[in-house]
């Protein structure tokens, strides 16, 4: 009973004993077999101490004391320079860094060899940095002035700047990137190449669209297709067809909802005022907001032969770009500009009279017109106006200073002359161009 008690209880104990010393056993081997295998790369060591000496005795002496096998090419090791070190116990991988820091060459340990090689070199961003290119350049108009905030982007990209007050940009365009597009309200787009350039002057040239094809909208232009808005245009040529001196008189009846308003006729005040569809304002001026060229001014300082055409904005949406000032509408007036390559002489000249269409037949004699005063008094039971002896003085001195006999109206009302003279010189080249009239 007592064997059968110790056979049953310290079996079991003795077999998992024996396991455990077993598996303890393949544990410290698999360690030491690692820790050589590691110190058989990186735990050799190198004592070195030589002076101008070149890689073939430097890499024998290795070969020697580590008893690695060193392989080359011999061309890359001929073009070595010699080299001066001096190793006390210095770990292979260490020491093979040191050697070999000036040499453009690279080693790699494989088992028991040393493989040499040459250094590679990351040609991408090298050529990247050589090829970038950063342009600067101005961009200027016909006159040679500089144009501000001007569009410069990198053609199928987007990257882009402005040109700043005096018209100058500078961008940076990137491998591959050859072509620059350059735009602006108001002038020609243009598209133009590099060529591995650095500075680059620009001119443009102002685009002169076609009235009946675009409208001046603020600060661009849009398609009459395409406006939404309440948009009224006049070409100057519609404005000549009259001989009328004023240009706010030649604007009546041409633009539907704007109002030409002319309180007297007085020489020198018959300027008219202006009103887009009534008035918009209560207690503030009603005037509408007038820009000739984009700088506000009047219409009165204009003469018609001048204006290229005049655009009305007549609601709500010019607010949106002039602010509070158009909110009783806008009227843009684009004056003439002389063309490249041209010189022309022009004069425009017209001559014609003024009277009344009609007016009253009045007694323009005076004795009948003292006579039938006296008459009109008496009937109304009133003495008479003139005596017989006043009478009598114009009667007996016809026509003379002291007792004329003259039309006051006709006279007054009676024909005038109007005339018009206008001479214009115009021209330029393709980097100026004029207008003087």
């Amino acid at each position: 009973m007592k064997f059968n008690h110790l056979f049953r209880c310290d079996l079991p104990d003795i077999a998992f004993k024996q396991l455990l010393r077993i598996m303890k056993l393949i544990t410290v081997i698999m360690v030491a077999f690692i820790v050589q295998i590691h110190a058989s790369t990186f735990g050799q060591y190198v004592t070195l101490k030589e002076n101008n000496k070149n890689l073939r005795s430097i890499f024998k002496e290795i070969r020697k004391q580590t008893g690695y096998l060193v392989l080359y090419e011999s061309s890359i090791v001929n073009r070595t320079a010699v080299v001066t070190v001096a190793l006390d116990k210095v770990p292979l991988n260490e020491a093979l860094k040191i050697i070999l820091q000036n040499q453009a060459l690279d080693f790699e340990i494989k088992q028991k060899s040393i493989i040499l090689s040459k250094h590679k070199i990351d040609i991408e961003p090298v050529a990247e940095k050589i090829q970038q290119i950063d342009l600067k350049g101005k961009v200027s108009d016909e006159s040679g002035k500089g144009i501000p905030n001007v569009n410069v982007s990198i053609k199928g990209t987007k990257k882009g700047v402005s040109t700043d007050t005096q018209g100058i940009f500078s961008i940076t365009l990137a491998n591959g990137e050859n072509e620059i597009v350059i735009s602006a309200i108001g002038f020609e787009t243009q598209t133009i190449a590099v060529n591995n350039r650095t500075t680059i002057n620009i001119i443009l040239k102002e685009m002169t669209a076609k009235l009946d094809e675009f409208v001046v909208v603020g600060y661009g232009t849009q398609k009459k297709v395409n406006l939404s808005g309440s948009v009224s245009t006049v070409t100057g040529k519609t404005l000549t067809e009259r001989p009328v001196p004023n240009v706010q008189n030649l604007l009546q009846g041409r633009v539907s909802g704007l109002d030409v308003v002319q309180s007297t006729g007085e020489p020198g005040r018959d300027g008219a005022n202006f009103r887009i569809r009534g008035f918009g304002s209560t207690g503030a001026s009603p005037n509408p907001l007038v820009l000739i060229d984009g700088v506000i001014g009047t219409m009165s300082n204009l003469s018609p032969q001048d204006i290229e055409s005049v655009t009305v904005l007549k609601d709500a949406s010019s607010a949106s770009i002039y602010g509070a000032r158009a909110a009783n509408g806008v009227i843009l007036v684009t004056t003439k500009k002389g063309k490249a390559g041209t010189n022309v002489i022009e004069y425009n000249g017209n001559y014609g009279l003024s009277y009344a269409t009609k007016s009253p037949d009045l007694i323009t004699n005076s004795v009948t017109y003292m006579e039938m005063y006296n008459q009109a008094q008496a009937r109304s039971g009133q003495p008479a106006q003139y005596t017989q002896a006043q009478i009598d003085l114009y009667k007996n001195n016809p026509n003379s200073e002291q007792y004329p006999n003259f039309d006051w109206l006709g006279y007054i009302l009676g024909k005038g002359p109007i005339q018009n003279h206008n001479l214009g010189f115009s021209g330029g080249t393709d980097k100026s161009t004029y207008k003087l009239s």
